[in-house]
């Protein structure tokens, strides 16, 4: 008796470790995890907006296309607006980003582009990449300029409890 446990355990350690290791084969070969975006936004033409596009994966990145314009997602995809920037690479070389590794694109002077409440009626910003190895380009949310968005909070006021709020002052005259 005590022999058939031993063999129902070890049948089970080997079932539970043939599943986890399909899981993991599964996970390295499809679930590759996409780039990532980050900015910083500058309302002088000198220090200019920065776009960083992060590799979060151990395998790197080819780019032979890639560009940044205003779109607002509708019903059935997405409507293109005002283009910024791009760049094909076609003609030249292309861009690779190594394992954890980030490209920053900077637009500076002339390149400097306008990002403030005022463009939400232009929608979002997003970055567009054509990546060797994809039917269809990737495209990435980088920005919402709409006050109140969930990026910026309209107040930190509001976030409050109503017992930590400061009172309004009252002026009496």
């Amino acid at each position: 008796m005590a022999v058939e446990n031993v063999d129902i355990v070890a049948w089970w350690g080997a079932v539970v470790a043939t599943i986890v290791g399909a899981v993991q084969v599964y996970d390295r070969l499809f679930h590759k995890p996409p780039p990532t975006v980050t900015y910083l936004m500058s309302g002088s033409e000198e220090v200019g907006n920065h776009v960083t596009i992060i590799n979060a994966s151990n395998v790197p990145i080819i780019i032979t296309a890639w560009e940044l314009y205003w779109g607002k997602v509708k019903r059935f995809g997405m409507e293109r607006g005002t283009s910024i920037a791009e760049a094909d690479f076609e003609d030249v070389t292309v861009l690779t980003l190594a394992p954890y590794g980030h490209k920053t694109w900077s637009f500076t002077e002339e390149n400097h582009f306008a990002w403030g409440y005022k463009m939400a009626k232009r929608g979002h910003l997003y970055i567009e990449l054509n990546v060797v190895g994809r039917r269809r380009p990737v495209v990435l949310h980088v920005y919402n300029p709409a006050p109140g968005s969930y990026q910026e909070p309209r107040s930190l006021r509001r976030l409050l409890p109503h017992s930590l709020r400061p009172k309004p002052k009252l002026m009496v005259g």
